[in-house]
């Protein structure tokens, strides 16, 4: 597809990015991250969820080469592409794209990965760039993008991006930003996308999580998974909380490929979203959690008692907006 004409002049700065510890050697399986526990993953993955047949794109800053080329959770990375032009193509020298996509793994093990390398190997990339990695994805046949990224300002490009992905049938999910109760961060702020906002371990709002219009939240500090080298991290962000949602989708989007049910557009899948997340802090949506912690143990109580999903109402239509400036983008991440 074509994209409207970049502005290169408008830019945007990398966050402060702090890495609470670094792991040369973690089993997972011996240790579970709280994470999974969190969001009643093992409880879905017992009942056979684990995200078989379901593609997911992942635009981000690469994935670290030793973690792909072994046998643990990046070997679902079934195809990567850089669109930097970054002299270490398309790995991962950051450390933020492999800490993304192993959690998506980490939620849904059976599901298949794509890595398209947006970010470069500082953290920033164009919105050219980002647009043409969501458009591979699509192509390459991503059932849910997760975007970990963010800026002030809107895109027209990727706006173009995400309405050509949501035609397709495409969820876009997207961090909710990490500037605080007074900022909100794009694309998680368009109606289009799934907005995720961060909690702790006593299921709170994260002080650095944004109200971009959240539409759901999930853990988002010293979240434990994959780094560079082959090694682990704990990180802090929405970035984290993004692709624990990504995974969950795809637990969900597994369960009706296996049962021949027709995938729900965006609208209906939001509404899926909203219907299994667990109200936390006040009665009520909030600004920094939507609807509350998703919850896999929430969704398989309501799909326990019918064999497939009810199909997608004729009201649910989706007002495309597009417009915006040209800007760069870079990865959201903070302690």
């Amino acid at each position: 597809m074509r994209f409207p004409q970049p502005n290169p002049r408008v830019r945007v700065g990398l966050p402060t990015i702090t890495i609470h510890r670094r792991f040369s050697s973690m089993p997972l399986a011996a240790d579970q991250p709280w994470h999974l526990a969190a969001v009643g993953a093992p409880a879905a993955h017992d009942a056979g969820h684990r995200g078989n047949g379901v593609v997911v794109g992942v635009v981000d800053s690469g994935v670290d080469a030793r973690h792909v080329q072994s046998t643990g959770l990046l070997a679902q990375v079934i195809a990567a592409k850089d669109f930097t032009s970054s002299r270490s193509a398309q790995w991962d020298k950051l450390g933020h794209g492999t800490h993304v996509s192993g959690l998506v793994a980490q939620v849904a093990p059976r599901a298949k990965l794509l890595s398209a390398k947006a970010l470069g190997d500082g953290g920033e990339g164009s919105d050219r760039a980002i647009a043409e990695a969501i458009a591979w994805c699509v192509s390459q046949g991503s059932h849910v993008i997760n975007l970990s990224l963010g800026s002030p300002s809107e895109s027209p490009s990727i706006s173009a991006a995400i309405s050509a992905a949501i035609s397709a049938g495409v969820t876009v999910v997207c961090a909710s930003g990490n500037e605080g109760d007074r900022h909100v961060s794009w694309p998680a702020s368009d109606n289009r996308t799934i907005s995720v906002g961060a909690l702790d371990r006593d299921q709170r709002p994260a002080a650095f999580s944004s109200p971009s219009s959240v539409d759901c939240a999930a853990p988002g500090v010293r979240v434990r998974s994959l780094y560079l080298d082959g090694g682990f991290a704990e990180l802090s962000g929405t970035s984290m909380a993004a692709p624990i949602v990504t995974g969950l989708l795809a637990l969900f989007i597994g369960r009706d490929l296996a049962n021949g049910v027709q995938l729900l557009p965006h609208v209906a899948m939001l509404a899926r979203c909203r219907a299994a997340s667990i109200d936390v802090g006040p009665t009520g949506p909030d600004r920094k959690t939507g609807a509350g912690l998703l919850s896999a143990e929430k969704w398989l109580e309501a799909v326990k008692p019918e064999p497939t999903d009810p199909p997608p109402t004729g009201k649910e239509q989706l007002e495309l907006l597009v417009g915006g400036r040209r800007f760069r983008w870079s990865a959201e991440l903070v302690a």
